[in-house]
């Protein structure tokens, strides 16, 4: 028999997932639960998801579990690859609890910071030019982490003057790394995902502890 894909709960929320969008109300593809509640079906699978996702019907997208569990409806559960050979129900109450995971840092949650060594030069290099290029962005901490007893995380921590150079900081991070990867195989950002994060929004014992060792030059 198969083994699931998904496993932990960091396996989901690091996963990206195929999910059905019907063309005619933009609703999600719904699945049924042994218990009989309300369920969104998601896929790992593309021949999976083709099968029992009519093409007259449906589109397939796209989606990262994070996003698609901050866009859920209330009450609603999740099935992952639904009439397969190897099914995962997560019940809505979970669901819900998995919510709190999709914040970087979440309330409640021990995070341990630690320098992120093997970040590529290249990586370093293509962040700090194009943050240094936003005018009221400062400095930039290259940063890895766990939560409790996740796998490692990536995470880059930058200075803003206001909301506006906050969110053109981020797209430049952003920009930065889509154009490392996309400029060949990357060694070094074997981390669950990488996230991008202002100085405010880091909790307070976090913030006093950011080490210098992590700042990235952006001069």
């Amino acid at each position: 028999m198969a083994e699931p894909s998904i496993v932990t709960k960091w396996d989901f929320l690091f996963a990206w997932l195929l999910i059905g969008v019907e063309r005619a109300e933009g609703r999600f593809s719904a699945a049924d639960t042994p218990k009989g509640a309300q369920a969104v079906a998601v896929f790992t699978d593309e021949d999976l998801a083709r099968r029992a996702l009519p093409d007259d019907v449906f589109d397939i997208k796209v989606i990262s579990a994070r996003d698609l569990l901050m866009m859920m409806p209330p009450g609603y559960g999740i099935v992952i690859d639904p009439g397969g050979e190897v099914g995962v129900a997560i019940e809505a109450s979970e669901a819900l609890d998995l919510v709190r995971f999709t914040a970087p840092f979440p309330e409640g949650a021990r995070s341990q910071l630690a320098l992120w060594p093997d970040l590529p030069q290249a990586a370093r290099e293509a962040v700090a030019h194009e943050v240094a290029g936003v005018e009221g962005a400062g400095r930039v901490w290259a940063l890895s982490y766990t939560i409790d007893d996740s796998p490692r995380l990536g995470c880059l921590v930058f200075e803003a003057s206001d909301d506006a150079v906050r969110d053109a900081a981020a797209d430049a991070i952003v920009r930065a790394l889509a154009a490392v990867e996309e400029a060949g195989p990357v060694e070094g950002l074997e981390v669950a995902t990488v996230n991008i994060v202002p100085i405010t929004d880091l909790p307070d014992e976090l913030r006093a502890a950011l080490p210098d060792q992590a700042l990235l030059p952006t001069t």
